[in-house]
């Protein structure tokens, strides 16, 4: 555990990492994400994601879910007749 330690605070990657001890990448990550409170480690953000959370759904939207209903086209549409003919 201590080059997982060593190697996390200089900003290894979980590949290098999973080189210096003879593991696969995909398990460095899994340990270091089940045991990170343990290790005390801070783990470095994962790029490509955004940090922010995403917003919440509000009650006003949770009213609009289900499925569409039944000639909603015809509802929405207006009802005359086209003017190509």
């Amino acid at each position: 555990m201590c080059t997982l330690r060593r190697m996390v605070a200089q900003g290894a990657t979980s590949k290098q990492i999973s080189e210096a001890i003879g593991k696969k990448p995909s398990a460095v990550r899994k340990v270091l994400s089940k045991r990170k409170d343990d290790l005390e480690l801070t783990l470095p953000p994962i790029r490509g994601r955004n940090p922010t959370p995403r917003p919440t759904t509000t009650d006003f939207e949770k009213q609009w879910y289900g499925s569409v209903p039944y000639l909603h086209w015809s509802i929405t549409k207006p009802w005359k007749a086209s003017e190509t003919l």
